[in-house]
């Protein structure tokens, strides 16, 4: 632009000037008149300045391609090398470029460790490599070779001898590092669990079982077994296999047998397994808890239970027939009508034991559970003739005859009795003097206890004897004593007894080594030693809301808070005459056995009696009579619910964080929360909080928790503060002085970058073993400048461009897999620092001047300078191609 509007100004300049001083300039001119180029000369001119201007005007502004050295590297010189156990030759591959603007010839030298692959006689590989190629050369890394003497890491050489192919003259040598470590296999991926946890409530004196899927994502078959549990949980099947991608489900039996309520138990399940394929055995673990609860009775109501009873031959209804319901708290008898049906009326629901008999026929006992109106068919089969059903009329009865009437277990020479064993004893009863029947023993084996006596026959034939069975269940968490019980049997002249005392022994009293040993076997006690004779002792108590406990006596109405337990005590009563029943509100909550007695527990959830009684057998009258005159504590016993103010609810939360005030990224936290009721008058009543509750996340998500048992484990995959939700409805708020927050530090994983980075050439920069990231969502922080940055799931990429800096680089990003002992998710930091400054040497100050140089010349503050030497080489081309001829005067 500025030459055309030179010459646009030279026109107009020349149509304003007058004829005289146009002469004079052309008088000054006069003796030269322009003649023409000829057209060769011209076209000379022209290409000589074109070869001059062009390449200025499009050279990019570039660094030239400069290198540091003869031969690149992928990997990168001094890299490391993981070879592996079950190897005995480990392939690779090492990516070699030539540098150089020439061909050359190659020649790759090895040794007994490392060396190219196939050269294992010679060590050594030659190769011709054009300028600028990349060769793929394979080498061998000799695995047997180092397990064979003992070496597991140091470093090795490949020596690459290079020549120039048309000037041999021209050569050198560059050593590639190797820094090789042997290491035992470890295969890719992981057993993984369908829940990752498990938590179980339990009740107290029950089991409960969990099912867990159970996949395997490593690449061959996983041979799995149960390496360790606690004594309160078992893993069935113990043992399995699992092919590759395959998923199978395990049952974990939670056991709270021997655990008191309010128990919180947490362990883990370990598994040992192996790989196929791998020789390293593995493990895994997974966290499980159990949380004791209180025995829960189901709240049923009252039923019609009809049963009808008919001959098992003939389908005929049989009248007159003894049917007898037993349970915890409904015992009665009726007799069947000329139908056969008997009706028993407002039964409550529950389990009951049946027990029909009939004249003639076999009796018949069976169970059923009552949760709502039933009628039943029951069939009775005839008797074999050979045998009497009954003494024949006129015929005076017998006596029972019992080979002894006291039994001590163990018996002298038996091994000691442990909570747990059980045992088993067979004691004829025999027909002395004339037959026995009906034959009945007292109490019966419908009434829960663990030394129990049964007799499969109702009637005895004169001089016969017929088999009884004493068995004995030592409950798993029976105290250590010595315990009796008395049956009496009835069916003859007159009643027998039988004395049974069982001692348990203590399986810890005597051990070595953590082994237990017997102890020696106890001096039998008579049952005065053990339950002194006497009248029986009945305490019936209640807590109250301020934690007293309340004593109680019959004929009275107690008003008591909702789910209140009172607690039945009963000692001296050896042989169980003492029963207790209940109706309307008042439920059967559990019974407990002690050395002195029995403890039942009943839980009043609304109007509802206690009916303490004694039962005692009549000789006379031959019947069971109950007593309720004889002692001062039989009775009835009256409950009913007070209705209090509805409280106001609150949590209370206490954060658990382990050592440090601080827990970093994946450490796992423990929350304890607790449910607070505070009433009006300033009390209040605590609980443990059973339920969820959410967490919000420094990002503004939220996670969900589950407290059992008024304790939840957390595991924070992000830095920042975390903060608990209330759970609603019910609860007002968090209770005063909860902490409701907590702040998680970022984990940072440092790493010493043994190297010196080198300005202009790209680093590259590895995760830790087996850590992948979420690249994605990665952000890298590097302290000085750079340039060709790449993030990958498995290192980065980036070139420095500031020599004589110590580099620190921060990558922060979530993790795609757990590694170590963070979870997948985790955002973690990788922080490299290299140990060495970074250099550039002089090829790094000869680009950095051509750049400047080249960027001044092509930058802005060089535009004037172009147009004057553009305008100034078209004015001299003009001239040169118009010619000049000198005009003689």
């Amino acid at each position: 632009m500025s030459v055309l509007r030179l010459s646009c100004w030279i026109k107009r300049r020349s149509r304003y000037m007058s004829h005289i001083e146009w002469e004079k300039k052309f008088k000054k001119r006069e003796r030269y008149r322009f003649l023409p180029l000829p057209s060769d000369k011209r076209k000379s001119l022209i290409r000589k300045l074109l070869s001059i201007v062009l390449p200025l005007i499009i050279m990019p502004v570039v660094q030239p391609a400069i290198c540091a050295e003869d031969l690149s590297f992928i990997p990168d010189n001094n890299s490391l090398w993981i070879v592996y156990t079950n190897e005995a030759l480990h392939f690779d591959l090492i990516n070699v470029t030539n540098t150089k603007g020439f061909d050359m010839n190659l020649s790759v030298g090895g040794n007994s460790i490392v060396y190219p692959a196939g050269c294992e006689l010679n060590l050594t590989r030659n190769i011709s490599l054009s300028a600028t190629e990349e060769y793929p050369l394979n080498i061998t890394i000799n695995v047997s070779y180092m397990k064979a003497h003992g070496i597991y890491s140091g470093s090795w050489v490949l020596w690459f001898n290079w020549t120039r192919a048309d000037d041999p003259s021209v050569n050198d040598s560059v050593a590639y590092l190797l820094r090789i470590e042997l290491k035992e296999p470890t295969p890719p991926g992981k057993l993984s669990f369908s829940p990752p946890h498990v938590s179980k409530s339990v009740e107290t004196g029950k089991t409960a079982e969990a099912v867990v899927s159970v996949t395997n994502e490593h690449p061959g078959l996983a041979t799995v077994s149960v390496f360790y549990s606690p004594d309160w949980c078992s893993v069935s099947p113990s043992s399995f296999s699992l092919n590759p991608g395959a998923t199978t489900s395990i049952v974990l039996t939670f056991d709270a047998k021997n655990k008191p309520p309010g128990g919180n138990f947490s362990d883990f399940v370990l598994f040992s397994y192996t790989v196929e394929g791998y020789s390293s055995q593995m493990s895994t673990d997974l966290p499980i808890r159990m949380a004791v609860t209180e025995q829960v009775q189901p709240q049923l109501g009252v039923y019609r239970f009809q049963i009808t009873v008919i001959d098992y031959d003939t389908g005929d209804p049989i009248p007159q027939a003894s049917v007898r319901i037993t349970g915890d708290k409904y015992d009665y008898t009726l007799i069947t009508g000329e139908s056969g049906t008997a009706t028993f009326q407002n039964v409550p629901g529950g389990s009951y034991q049946v027990k029909i008999r009939k004249s003639g026929y076999q009796t018949l006992v069976t169970s059923i559970f009552l949760d709502s109106n039933i009628s039943k068919v029951y069939e009775l089969v005839k008797e074999q003739e050979e045998e009497p059903e009954e003494p024949p009329s006129g015929e005076e009865r017998g006596l029972i005859g019992l080979p002894t009437d006291k039994i001590e277990v163990p018996r002298f020479g038996e091994p000691d009795l442990y909570p747990g064993d059980s045992v088993e004893y067979t004691i004829l009863i025999t027909a002395e003097g004339g037959p026995v029947g009906p034959i009945e023993i007292w109490p019966d084996s419908s009434y829960f206890n663990w030394i129990r006596l049964e007799l499969n026959a109702t009637y005895i034939k004169k001089g016969e004897s017929k088999p009884a069975f004493l068995k004995i269940d030592v409950p798993s968490g029976q105290k250590p004593g010595t315990y009796s019980r008395q049956f009496t049997i009835t069916g003859g002249k007159n009643p027998a007894t039988l004395l049974v005392i069982v001692t348990v022994s203590n399986p810890y009293e005597n051990q070595t080594n953590g082994t237990p040993t017997p102890s020696p076997t106890p001096t039998p006690q008579t049952p005065q030693e053990v339950y002194p004779y006497g009248e029986p002792v009945i305490v019936v108590q209640y807590q109250d809301e301020d934690g007293n406990m309340i004593s109680c006596n019959p004929g009275k109405n107690y008003k008591v808070p909702e789910l209140t337990i009172v607690y039945v005590k009963i000692e001296n009563d050896p042989y169980e005459s003492i029963r207790v029943n209940s109706t309307g509100g008042v439920a059967f909550a559990g019974r407990a056995d002690t050395i002195q007695g029995r403890v039942l527990k009943y839980q009043v959830t609304d109007k509802g009696d206690i009916l303490i009684y004694r039962e005692l057998f009549s000789p006379q009258l031959g019947i069971v009579i109950k007593d309720t005159d004889s002692l001062p504590q039989l009775g009835v016993y009256r409950f009913s619910v007070s209705v209090p103010a509805q409280p106001q609810k609150y949590i209370i939360l206490d954060i658990r964080l382990g050592e440090t005030p601080r827990p970093m990224v994946g450490e796992e936290i423990v929350i304890y929360a607790t449910e607070r009721e505070v009433y009006k008058d300033g009390t209040f009543r605590d609980s443990r909080f059973d339920g969820t509750m959410m967490v919000r996340r420094p990002d503004g998500t939220t996670d969900m928790i589950e407290f059992v048992a008024g304790r939840a484990e957390y595991r924070p995959l992000i830095p920042g503060t975390y903060g608990f939700m209330l759970p609603t409805p019910g609860f007002v708020g968090f209770y005063e002085n909860s902490e409701t927050e907590f702040t998680v530090d970022p984990f940072i994983y440092t790493i010493e970058v043994p190297e010196t980075p080198i300005v202009g050439r790209e680093q590259q920069l590895s995760y830790p073993q087996d850590a992948m990231i979420d690249s994605t969502n990665a952000v890298v922080d590097i302290n000085y400048g750079y340039e060709d940055l790449v993030v990958t799931d498995r290192g980065i990429k980036f070139t420095p461009t500031e020599p004589g800096k110590t580099y620190v680089v921060e990558v922060t990003a979530p993790l795609k897999q757990s590694w170590s002992r963070y979870p997948q998710g985790a955002k973690i930091t990788f922080k490299y620092f290299f140990t060495s400054k970074s250099d550039a040497g002089l090829l790094y100050f000869l680009r950095r001047g051509l750049g400047k140089v080249f960027g001044f010349f092509f930058s802005l503050y060089a535009v004037p300078l172009w147009i004057f030497i553009i305008a100034a080489m078209v004015i001299w081309i003009r001239r040169r191609t118009a010619g000049v001829e000198e005009v003689m005067p």
